[in-house]
């Protein structure tokens, strides 16, 4: 008689741990993204500006940068600050099948960041930090992958209309910001 019930127990048990499994796996989900405001990366907040919304090579591209710490207690990470450029949709053909590209901002210096290095943000409770610096001076790249940032902006970026956006990315390649996009023309 027990070698008769046992599959019939069998079969319970294990209907009984796949929704307590899933309902672990949904709760390990849950506190992992509920770690990110302890670290203070849902309540940083970035935007981005440009003095003119056309451009035209060789003339320069003023951004500026304002990244906020709303947290009540103290930011110090080292981020890699990156620019992209998104061509618009419904934008001209000429942006050659709908590349992206890329520039990583030294916004300290004023120049391209280096693929392998970082940049430390350190913000007080509820301060923020402004940069700005001349963003077509620094080298450019088609977001592929394979090829570091190596030329200018106005060398590198077809005419058309794009989506400036920034982004800090922290260790492990986690995005702790993100700003808002600007509409460009580039001529």
């Amino acid at each position: 008689m027990r070698t008769i019930w046992f599959p019939f127990i069998l079969a319970g048990l294990v209907a009984c741990l796949c929704p307590a499994q899933a309902t672990k796996g949904d709760s390990a989900a849950i506190s992992t993204s509920t770690q990110v405001p302890k670290e203070g990366i849902s309540n940083l907040v970035c935007s981005i500006s440009v003095q003119k919304t056309e451009w035209q090579g060789p003339q320069a591209v003023e951004a500026s940068l304002v990244i906020e710490n709303r947290l009540d207690s103290e930011l110090s990470v080292s981020v890699v600050p990156s620019l992209t450029l998104k061509p618009l949709a419904g934008a001209e053909e000429s942006h050659q099948s709908g590349l992206s590209y890329l520039a990583l901002w030294d916004w300290d210096k004023g120049t391209t960041l280096s693929p392998s290095a970082t940049v430390s943000l350190q913000l007080k409770p509820g301060s923020s930090k402004n940069a700005s610096s001349d963003i077509a001076s620094l080298l450019w790249s088609k977001i592929n992958g394979s090829v570091v940032p190596h030329s200018n902006l106005f060398k590198v970026v077809p005419p058309g209309r794009y989506s400036l956006h920034l982004v800090l990315t922290g260790r492990h390649g986690k995005d702790l910001c993100s700003s808002n996009a600007v509409s460009v023309l580039i001529k």
